[in-house]
Formats: C-alpha cells, structure tokens, sequence
C-alpha cells in the first residue's frame, strides 16, 4: 500500500464492512488479506460490491462481492512510535479512468463485470511477465 503503508508496518483496524470510498480496509481476496483503498462501492451497501486498489496501482483489484470478506477499515498507522491516521490519497488520471472503466462493467452486469476485471489483471500480469523474461534473456 505504498507509499501511505509500508510492508510490515503495524496499523490499527476498525473491524466493520461500514466503508467508504477513500478508505483504506483489509480484506480477503483469493484467500489472501490485502490492504488496499476503496475505490468505489455499489450503492446497495451491504448487498453489492466494493472495489480497492492499491495506492501505488492504475488497476483497481478483483471487486469484493460479500461483506464477509471485509477484516475492517484501517483507522491508524504506526510512525515512530505513534498512531496517526494514514493518509489520503490523489490517484493518477489512469487510475480514475479505468477505476470508472470498472465501476460501469460492475454495473452493468456485476459477474461479467467481475469476470472482465479479473480477466484484466491476469492479462497485466502475463504481459509483464514475458517483458521481464525477455529483459531476463539479453
């Protein structure tokens, strides 16, 4: 969640679904707790979904669709000894257009939406992978 939380720094959260774009949440994603900040939710609150993404990404992550998989919204990060609320954050203007790319796939169908997102991020993921390999081999 650079560069507002860094890796293994010790933060305090508010264990609740009750939240807001702007917040930073831990939540379950693949069987994995990720922290990241909310995007965009659906309006139907508890019943719809919720889109993070990362601080330092343009790709918001896979949407969240139950609120079981929300850990609580991150109230406080430790610095030098002290709690102090993070940061807020000024996304890039890549990041809000395809944060407004996925927010209207979700609604208008949220599990092709979902699915198209998911579809998105494994195919980032893969191009860099062979750039890499590639860069790797000369």
């Amino acid at each position: 969640m650079l560069p507002a939380i860094a890796p293994g720094q010790t933060v305090r959260i508010r264990c609740s679904p009750e939240l807001v774009p702007g917040d930073i949440a831990a939540f379950l994603l693949d069987d994995n707790v990720v922290v990241h900040r909310l995007a965009a939710q659906s309006a139907g609150g508890q019943r719809g979904w919720w889109l993070f993404r990362g601080d330092a990404n343009s790709l918001c992550d896979g949407p969240v669709l139950s609120p079981d998989q929300i850990v609580g919204r991150i109230e406080a990060v430790e610095i030098a000894g002290q709690f102090v609320p993070p940061p807020g954050d000024i996304p890039g203007a890549r990041a809000r257009v395809l944060t407004a790319a996925a927010v209207s796939l979700l609604r208008a169908d949220v599990r092709l939406g979902s699915a198209l997102i998911r579809f998105t991020i494994q195919l980032r993921r893969a191009i860099f992978g062979v750039i890499a390999q590639s860069a790797a081999n000369r």
